[in-house]
Formats: C-alpha cells, structure tokens, sequence
C-alpha cells in the first residue's frame, strides 16, 4: 500500500485533517507501521471509520475484529503459519468452495493466486485493519504480538472506548512505616539550668618518679644513657604480585571466501528442490543473481498482464514494484521474449510501458538490464530482471543462467504438482 496515495485519500474523504499529513507520514517512516496504524495511535479517526476508509480504497469488502476472532481452528489450519505470517493472511469463513481471507493487502492478485492453489479455494480477500490482523495472527499462529500494538490493542478495549474517562497510572511513591522511637520526655522546667563542666586536671608534661621507682627502673633516671637508636635499615623490599596475563584481543573472523559460480548454483538447485511456496522459488532466484545485479526484480505473468512480484537493491520499492502492471499485448522490452528471444540484454527501451519499470527501480535510470524469461514446459510464466544501476553490467555468466533457468522450470513443475496433491 502506498502511503501518500492512502493518506490523500484520507484527506479527501475528511477522515483526517490535511495539516496532519506531515505527522501521518513521518509516524509511518519511523514506526514502520501501516497508515491506518499511525492514523489510530494519532487519535486522528476511529478503528469503525479507518476500516470503512480501507475498504473504499482498496475497492474490497472488509473484515471486522470479530470476523477475524471468530476464525476456526479448522480454516487456520488450511495455511500454515509461515505463509499466514508472510503474506498476513487470516481464512475466517469459508461458504462452499468460497474462501474468505482477511489480508493486509487485498489487491494483491499473487498473494490470492497463492492461497487458491494451496487450499483448493477460489479466495475472496476482505480488507482489514493492520492492529486485528497482527491480532489475529498472534492468536490463530502464535506469531509474537509487537509490544506497540499490544498496547493498541489495549486503548481498543478500554473504558474510554465506551465513552468512559480513563486516566494515565501515576506512579506511586510507598510510604515508608513510622519506625518505633521511645517517647521524649517532656521537660516541665521553664529554663535549662547549665551543667558545670568539671575542669582537667593539669597533665605534667614531664613524668615524677620517686628515688625508689628510679633505684627499680633506672632507665627512667635523668643522668642515665639514652638508649640505642632502632634499627634504621630499610625493611626488606615486599615481595611484588605478578603481573596480570595480557590479554589477547582475537581479531575479527574472516568473512567467508565468495562461493564459486558452481557453488552458489549448486546451493539455487538445492533451494528450488525444497521450494513449497512460489516465495521460496523467488528467493532462490534473487540469491543466486545478488553477485551479478545491484537490483533485480521478478515479474509474474498472470493472464494476459504482466504484473510485480518481487524486487531487491537499493532503492527499489517494494510498493512500486507491486504496482507493475503491463499488458502483454502492448510494446514493451518484454515483446521480443514473447515472440521467441531467449534474453534481453542491453539498455532499456524508450518505450512508454517500460517507464513502470523504472518507476519501480528508482534512481538511477539503468545503462544495461539482462532479462531472461521463467518457462514452465515451454510457456513463459514469469521473467527474471537484473541491472547494475549506472554502471555496465559486466561479465554476465549466461551458462550458469541458463542452467538455473532450467532448475526453476522443474521447480514450478513440482510446485504446481504440489498443489494438485493437497487438493486432490
């Protein structure tokens, strides 16, 4: 969903005040969450009218808090927790062959795509507040609930809500116990008479001793000797504790050596054999080419139009690429693929649909792309995108491509037969 988009539609359909955009859109950028999230927490509208606002935007019907809670163990089980948490998908009602799944993005054709495949369902997305869907998404798969949306989730069901006052918890200082003293006794006198403080006695500052105690203790005589000085050599030097073992700091690990061409196809291969998801397909893909392109993109044929899947790299937007949508009738850089070219390699064409493209990469506009289409038994099924940015793209190794290619056409085979499997 993107932000600015739904946040203007907010404004004009008076949800929020326009002087608040700013506010919306940085709570999102720093939250992470979702505009009607932010919208909430603001105090800006209420959850009745965001979700009746999420419903007209996203021109789909819409799923309540008590829609999603009253989800059966039996419709959760029909998708695992992986793919719930992943695509943020509920199933809470299922009318026949009809399955009705609460999503954070309805419109997403793949995501149903998906989930018509994996339960044998033709699946109807219901739009729903993102709070209920991380709600329901702890409650149904045990996904960890987010602290922020606990607390969310909390101002929901407080009293304020029903239009009682609730005030902040101050925090309370214990008293400390009154510790038990002897009384103090009152003093009946008028005036405190003062105590006379007895006078030292003057201390000789030199000793008497009688002739007897000197005839005893002739030491103590004024014509004896004096004694011998002390001994004054230095006392023996104290023995010194030993240093401490100097410690040694390890340095760094080293970062794992690159993998060879062979290796990382090797590792693609292994990935594609354990795929159970489309996704886990589109990760083997973008690992695999990382080395090679700055910014890579999926594109999945669906009909007759060729929609966004998946894209990485810096500044590739994961929104914009969702909105990719290019008929296959129309002049593309994907045309020439259509009639037979085994790859597109070179700049991009000056061509008006190809400027979804670019829209999706961002900046900079891209000096060389490889493109390479996905085949399932000879029907093209989606197309590979890679580029460099503003450099060239370099030494491409096209075998390596083409044999990995040939690993994600047996992958979508085993997939697709998956899917019959659990329905059959």
């Amino acid at each position: 969903m993107d932000v600015r988009s739904f946040v203007d539609f907010l404004i004009r359909e008076r949800v929020v005040p326009a002087e608040r955009k700013r506010a919306i859109i940085e709570a999102t950028s720093i939250s992470g969450d979702r505009v009607d999230t932010a919208v909430f927490d603001l105090g800006l509208a209420g959850e009745a009218t965001l979700l009746s606002a999420l419903g007209r935007f996203t021109k789909s019907r819409i799923a309540r808090a008590s829609d999603i809670a009253s989800a059966s163990s039996e419709l959760t089980g029909l998708i695992p927790a992986r793919l719930a948490r992943r695509f943020g998908v509920i199933p809470f009602r299922r009318d026949g062959k009809n399955l009705s799944v609460a999503a954070l993005d309805p419109g997403d054709l793949l995501v149903q795509d998906e989930l018509a495949l994996l339960t044998g369902s033709m699946i109807t997305t219901y739009a729903a507040l993102e709070i209920h869907v991380r709600e329901g998404l702890a409650r149904h798969y045990d996904v960890p609930l987010a602290p922020r949306v606990e607390a969310l989730l909390r101002r929901i069901n407080s009293p304020a809500k029903k239009g009682q006052t609730t005030l902040r918890p101050t925090r309370t200082v214990p008293e400390t116990p009154p510790q038990d003293k002897p009384p103090i006794p009152e003093d009946t006198t008028t005036a405190p008479t003062p105590s006379v403080r007895p006078q030292k006695a003057a201390i000789p500052t030199e000793l008497e001793f009688s002739d007897e105690d000197l005839a005893l203790f002739p030491s103590f005589a004024t014509n004896a000797q004096p004694s011998p000085p002390p001994d004054e050599s230095p006392p023996p030097p104290a023995e010194l504790e030993p240093p401490p073992p100097l410690v040694v700091e390890e340095p760094p690990p080293l970062p794992d050596p690159p993998l060879s061409p062979e290796a990382r196809l090797a590792r693609a291969a292994d990935a594609l054999q354990r795929a159970e998801i489309r996704d886990d397909i589109a990760d083997a893909l973008l690992d695999f080419s990382q080395p090679h392109f700055t910014r890579r993109l999926l594109l999945a044929l669906r009909g007759d139009t060729i929609v966004g899947w998946r894209g990485e790299g810096a500044e590739v937007e994961p929104t914009a690429v969702r909105a990719i949508a290019i008929p296959k009738d129309e002049p593309s850089v994907f045309s020439g693929l259509f009639q037979g070219s085994a790859f597109w390699l070179g700049p991009l064409p000056a061509m008006a649909r190809n400027q979804e493209l670019t829209i999706a990469l961002g900046d900079p506009l891209p000096v060389g792309c490889l493109i390479l289409p996905i085949k399932v038994r000879g029907k093209i099924v989606a197309f590979f995108y890679g580029d460099s940015g503003n450099q060239p793209l370099g030494s491409v190794p096209m075998a390596d491509f083409k044999r990995l290619m040939a690993k994600t056409d047996i992958a979508f085979q085993v997939y697709l037969l998956k899917g019959k499997i659990r329905v059959i």
